[in-house]
Parts: structure tokens; C-alpha cells; sequence
């Protein structure tokens, strides 16, 4: 009765719900159970992901996401990533660092300071460790912003790398019966 759903279905259906009324069949889900990696790997200096290390990406730093950051602006990080890897040539870029969440500080030991989302901007606006803040407005932070906020820096990033990327993954498991594309939207995409 403390699961809300099984005691609704059980009323509506005048059916106990306590499991001494169910019958389990199959196998035991603890035999069963998989535990899956799903995150990321980040350089151990904490400055950005550990795939920039093999194609020589610095002067950035980007620290790994915490547990504050929220679902809206969490979408909008992984196309962050890929438009910083895509707008690096082999020359350093010119010390920056990228925030999120709701609990990470600013150093001053970076030139620019890109503020991402609303919960950023208003925590750290005023700090006195941002040499020059750069924001990247919205809750959650959309496509167009970061786009916007990347050029206002220099920073050109290769627009279509995200979507390339996006369906690099998708070929992954094309003629798989039990993948269907339908399942899955690219965020920012129009079709």
C-alpha cells in the first residue's frame, strides 16, 4: 500500500495489495541485475572530459558536473562539450572556465568565467575571483544561447559536430530489431 500506483490499480480494481495476494513468476531480478556504466570519464585535474586528453584540448576548464546541476541544463551540457571540442584547433584556449550547477566557485585564475544557466548567474554574478564573467542565460539554457554566448568570445564552433555526433550514436545500432529511432529526439532539432 506504500507503492501509490500499486494501491491505486488495487482499488480500482478491487484487488489486494499486499504481497501475499501476488504470484511472481520468472527469474529473480537480483540474479539478473546488471550494474551499467553510464558516465562520463573526466581528466583526473578535473578540467574537462578525459577524451580531450587524446586530442590535446587546454587552456579550459571545465569541472565535472555535481549533482546539482538540473535536468534542463544537464541536456543542454553534453552539446557545451561538443561545441568546445569541435572549436578546438591545436591552439590553447585563452583560460577559461565553465560553472554549473548550483554550488561551484569561480577562480581567479582563469581570464573568462562562462556562468551556465540561471542558477550559476545569480550564485556567482558578484564574485570577485571572475575576471571577465560571460553568461549563458536561461533556465534551462537553450542551444541558440550557448551558440550566441561562444561567438561573443571568438569561440567558433562547428555548428552541425553535435548533430554528426548525435547520429554517429544512432548508426551505432541501426538494423538492430529492437532500436527504434522514434524513441529518441535530438534536443534543439526542428524535425
Amino acid at each position: 500500500m506504500s507503492v501509490e500506483h500499486i494501491a491505486l490499480y488495487a482499488k480500482r480494481h478491487d484487488r489486494l495489495a499486499n504481497l501475499d495476494s501476488f504470484t511472481l513468476k520468472g527469474s529473480q531480478p537480483e540474479k539478473l541485475k546488471k550494474p551499467l556504466k553510464w558516465d562520463f570519464r573526466w581528466r583526473e585535474d578535473n578540467t574537462g572530459p578525459k577524451n580531450w586528453d587524446k586530442i590535446g584540448v587546454s587552456g579550459i576548464s571545465i569541472p565535472k558536473y555535481d549533482q546539482t546541476i538540473c535536468t534542463g541544463c544537464s541536456a543542454m551540457y553534453n552539446p557545451l562539450l561538443m561545441f568546445f571540442t569541435s572549436a578546438y584547433k591545436g591552439t590553447p584556449f585563452e583560460g577559461i572556465e565553465v560553472l554549473s550547477g548550483k554550488k561551484m566557485k569561480p577562480s581567479p585564475s582563469f581570464n573568462k568565467t562562462i556562468l551556465f544557466g540561471k542558477c550559476m548567474i545569480k550564485k556567482n554574478r558578484n564574485d570577485p575571483n571572475i575576471k571577465e564573467a560571460v553568461y549563458i542565460e536561461g533556465c534551462p539554457v537553450g542551444l541558440e544561447k550557448i551558440i550566441e554566448a561562444l561567438r561573443k568570445m571568438g569561440i567558433h564552433a562547428d555548428l552541425e559536430f553535435y548533430p554528426r555526433f548525435r547520429e554517429s550514436l544512432v548508426q551505432r545500432y541501426e538494423g538492430n530489431p529492437d532500436f527504434n529511432p522514434g524513441h529518441y529526439f535530438l534536443p534543439g532539432a526542428t524535425g
